[in-house]
């Protein structure tokens, strides 16, 4: 599905659509004929002082742990905020590039059966971009959708069915994510609460079930 972003958008010309889409063709030609060393070395080129490359790279391709997840989503928007630390527009572009690789990463994770792993990708998302949203210039229309579709993973996640087990840890994920919050930068309960109570309903998790504390907290 489009990100909420862009569908907003005028659509492009169709002459040019089918330009690119020859390009996009033979790139796919081009990349199926290349060596596995020779594709390392393109890409170890192409990273080379471009650190926003290897950022993306790492996001779509590695497993990182929450800590490692806020550490690469602030230090992007460290980088890109202007001496006042003010986000702009362009700054958020730059940022959605590295929430776009985390998100791709994340669906493939849904597609191995990683759930939690993909559920703590989106839960990180959205805390780290909600602790900068006071930060963006004007209303954040990027920050905004880059939440929006985060919570659109999570809740994905929570409409598929689960073992109570499983539910269980991945409300527990939730729940230690959304309560790592600040205080005072809170936009989105209402979100979280939706997400969390569809994990709890959908696979019927009672008082005595595993990871409890976080079952009985949810509202």
């Amino acid at each position: 599905m489009a990100s909420e972003k862009f569908r907003y958008f005028p659509k492009a010309d169709p002459e040019r659509e089918k330009v690119l889409q020859k390009i996009e063709t033979r790139y796919q030609e081009i990349i199926q004929q290349l060596s596995a060393e020779e594709l390392r070395t393109i890409m170890r080129e192409i990273s080379t002082g471009h650190s926003h490359v290897s950022k993306e790279v790492i996001c779509r391709c590695m497993p990182l742990s929450k800590k490692e997840m806020e550490v690469m989503l602030h230090s992007v928007i460290d980088a890109e905020a202007d001496g006042d630390d003010i986000i702009s527009a362009d700054a958020e572009m730059a940022v959605e590039k590295i929430t776009a690789a985390l998100m791709e990463n994340a669906a493939e994770l849904i597609q191995k059966g990683e759930t939690i792993q993909a559920a703590m990708i989106g839960s990180v998302i959205i805390t780290v971009i909600e602790s900068r949203m006071e930060r963006v210039y004007d209303e954040g229309w990027t920050f905004q959708c880059i939440v929006k579709d985060a919570f659109e993973l999570l809740k994905r996640i929570s409409e598929q069915s689960y073992s109570a087990d499983i539910a269980g840890k991945l409300i527990a994920t939730c729940f230690q994510v959304f309560e790592s919050r600040d205080e005072d930068i809170k936009y989105y309960d209402d979100e979280w609460q939706e997400v969390m109570n569809a994990l709890k309903n959908n696979a019927g998790l009672t008082k005595t079930d595993q990871h409890s504390d976080y079952v009985n907290r949810v509202k």
